[in-house]
């Protein structure tokens, strides 16, 4: 909802043409018994229906004039002071009692709001762009990361709750952010933010496995190279990997792409971690003096010592159709020096591999059918991060080399998603 000037006077508009139209198909709807045991807002207030058994979602409105904001929703509520007429309010929950229950991003707060006060609006792109520039803000949905502002923009994964960003602009509906892991600019739908502090303490872990692309990127509606490009991307471009696929195998070693979403895909040979981070260990852990966490979302090893972790390192897992098993192992048989055959796999394993590499440093096995962490000296170090192997966890050198110092036979590893 936006002022504009009629006859000198200042009315409310209740949204674009679009948005009314979408109201009145509510409303005949609702007549035709589509909305049966929902809510339909009184005339006056958004024409808004929830039906029984949908998924809530957020949303906007604006109020036609200055209004009370209720401590709840019932005649029991206290006043908690007026919203300017024209706020933008965030509705967060169905109403109750006639009440919305409502977040106000002017004041960072929460109250309850009659509903025949608002009507729908437009996301409050202004609102932030009234922010300073480098302001921040969170997510309070799972939300779309976009390539672009533009109809256009081709989705670049979803992005958790509570997830933060340093907005560097706006674009109408859609704010220019930065991830605080990296340097790299994206964009997102004003809507589904509101203003939120600067990250202070050190970051969780993201749900899903974050990245960026390097360079020039296409994006394809599969993932081989003869599938359609849905896109194309220049460098430095966040993205967020839904799930790891198999695929056209373009480089040598490595058939591994990104899906981002349904119908867009990335190979993954062009796409780079965010700077490491070390993801909390599950629940359960062992309670031995020192044992292994290997995240397989993330492709983060680390070495604990009891609660402490004392050494991580990013390794690359098995590929999609050879993932790395799950579950709590022991370290058996170590080798220092192994050479490394498809024809020892058990069973049909041996059948779809063809391999033999000598000289892999510092192999220690933790399953019967070979899955094992040891050195991986043929793979690009920029890629460790990206499954890719046959199940073992290979990394590089450096980090090999430490395990093999510090675990020995009998050292437990919990390996999960």
């Amino acid at each position: 909802m936006h002022r504009k000037s009629t006859s000198g006077s200042q009315a409310g508009e209740l949204g674009p043409a679009s948005n009314l139209v979408g109201r009145r198909a509510l409303l005949r709807g609702a007549s035709r018994g589509l909305l049966a045991g929902g809510f339909l807002a009184a005339a006056g207030g958004p024409l808004r229906a929830f039906a029984q058994g949908d998924s809530f979602q957020p949303f906007w409105v604006q109020n036609f004039a200055e209004t009370e904001l209720w401590s709840a929703p019932d005649n029991r509520a206290i006043s908690l002071g007026r919203a300017r007429q024209f706020s933008f309010l965030r509705v967060d929950a169905p109403p109750e009692e006639g009440r919305y229950y409502v977040w106000n991003p002017q004041t960072r707060a929460f109250a309850w709001v009659d509903v025949s006060a608002v009507g729908a609006s437009d996301p409050p792109a202004s609102i932030v762009s009234r922010e300073s520039s480098n302001s921040w803000v969170s997510t309070f949905i799972q939300t779309p990361l976009w390539s672009s502002a533009g109809p256009d923009a081709i989705t670049l994964g979803t992005v958790e709750q509570f997830h933060p960003f340093q907005v560097m602009g706006t674009a109408g509906p859609r704010l220019q952010v930065r991830d605080p892991r990296m340097s790299q600019i994206g964009f997102i739908d004003a809507a589904a933010v509101g203003p939120a502090d600067a990250p202070t303490d050190t970051l969780a872990p993201t749900a899903r496995w974050w990245g960026y692309t390097e360079s020039g990127v296409n994006l394809r509606s599969g993932p081989t190279t003869e599938s359609r490009v849905v896109g194309e991307l220049p460098g430095a471009v966040p993205i967020v990997v839904e799930k790891w696929v198999g695929g056209q195998e373009v480089l040598s070693d490595q058939p591994t792409w990104a899906q981002l979403a349904d119908g867009v895909f990335a190979y993954s040979a062009i796409l780079r971690a965010v700077k490491l981070e070390v993801p909390p260990p599950p629940p359960g852990s062992p309670g031995t003096p020192r044992w292994v966490d290997v995240n397989l979302t993330h492709q983060v090893i680390v070495a604990y010592e009891g609660t402490n972790p004392v050494y991580s390192a990013r390794y690359s897992s098995g590929r999609p159709g050879w993932e790395t098993t799950t579950g709590t192992f022991r370290i058996g048989r170590r080798v220092e020096n192994e050479i490394m055959e498809s024809n020892s796999l058990l069973g049909r394993d041996a059948s779809r591999a063809d391999y033999r590499v000598e000289n892999i440093k510092w192999t220690q096995y933790f399953t019967n059918d070979g899955q094992a962490i040891h050195t991986n000296y043929w793979r690009d170090p920029a890629l460790f991060g990206v499954p890719s192997s046959h199940g073992c966890l290979g990394m590089p050198k450096k980090d090999a080399k430490f395990f093999w110092d510090w675990a020995t036979t009998g050292t437990p590893l919990v390996i999960h998603g």
